[in-house]
């Protein structure tokens, strides 16, 4: 080898020959491969050093290895772990940069989450809860489906029914109706007297469209229309004549009473019927053909009105096969 540049003061670099591997990272698998580095320090040569190189040089060439090199230089292995390409399962480790985004991603979940939590426990307020059950019940019965559920639009509209109980009720209110009417128009009204109120009419669906409702039984039609009439009567002559002294202000206060004290009494003596509260409202709102009957209200046309149609609806009903009334009588 020549070297001349050391010769004349020129910086030397020396290094000696690297190990060669004997075999390709492939062909040995996972196991990590040594790498030896050489360092060099480049520092002016004195003739002395010159002659040492000279002769690690001649050594180097008939038997290279580690020992032939100088002081000045420093070796460093690097063991670096070559992943084998022919084996899917090498997977190389999480960088720190990876490991900064897996928190980053991580503190964005639980912030996220805790704002759903946040958010849902805003919400749970005792008043929120208790609204949403009950506007829940708006709803209805869950599974409890009306006639009108399901099929083809005709059977939503017009649920089957027999022609034979069309008739029957047809027939129920139309005689029921007449007989009050004829007694009001014909008889009691050129005597000043009265035999229809609207209520009747509500009773009349009752009686003749759902005989076997107890509703319908006749202790809740003689019942419900009497009671209710003397509760409208004395709210009407209590509260609204001698109380308000009859202005319009009072009015409205009394027809509100008068329908809310029925139903409490219908229900605390076992008469619910639901014309009974047009009945009380009647008695409040209605104009001087009724006002001036006073109490005999109750009897008349209330309580007669009720009682005729009783009679027939035990008369009709029972025409046809299918109905049997009333179901009871007290």
């Amino acid at each position: 080898m020549a070297h001349a540049g050391h010769a004349h003061g020129v910086p030397h670099a020396s290094c000696s020959p690297m190990d060669e591997p004997d075999a390709s990272p492939a062909s040995r698998g996972d196991e990590p491969t040594s790498t030896k580095i050489a360092v060099v320090r480049f520092q002016p040569a004195t003739e002395v050093e010159l002659g040492r190189i000279r002769a690690s040089d001649e050594s180097a060439a008939q038997s290279p290895s580690l020992s032939a090199v100088p002081s000045s230089t420093h070796l460093i292995e690097m063991s670096t772990p070559t992943p084998n390409v022919d084996t899917p399962a090498a997977v190389a480790s999480p960088t720190p940069a990876d490991d900064t985004e897996t928190a980053k991603g991580g503190a964005a979940d639980s912030s996220v989450t805790s704002a759903a939590a946040t958010k849902r426990a805003a919400c749970c307020t005792p008043l929120s809860r208790a609204l949403r059950v009950y506007f829940r019940r708006w709803r209805g019965v869950p599974g409890v489906k009306g006639p009108g559920a399901g099929g083809h639009w005709l059977r939503r509209v017009f649920p089957p029914i027999a022609a034979l109980e069309l008739l029957a009720s047809f027939v129920g209110a139309v005689l029921g109706m007449a007989t009050v009417a004829a007694l009001h128009y014909q008889i009691l009204l050129p005597r000043a007297l009265a035999m229809v109120i609207g209520s009747f009419a509500a009773s009349a669906v009752l009686l003749y469209g759902l005989p076997a409702a107890p509703l319908a039984q006749p202790r809740n039609v003689l019942g419900g229309h009497m009671l209710s009439a003397l509760v409208g009567v004395a709210v009407r002559v209590l509260i609204v004549e001698q109380a308000c002294e009859s202005e319009l202000h009072c009015f409205w206060v009394g027809c509100a009473l008068a329908v809310g004290l029925a139903i409490f009494v219908m229900q605390l003596t076992a008469t619910m019927h639901p014309p009974g509260g047009a009945t009380a409202f009647i008695a409040v709102a209605s104009d001087a053909s009724i006002n001036r009957l006073g109490f005999m209200y109750v009897l008349l046309p209330a309580g007669a009105g009720a009682a005729i149609m009783i009679f027939v609806a035990l008369i009709t009903n029972n025409l046809f096969p299918q109905r049997r009334y009333p179901q009871y009588w007290w």
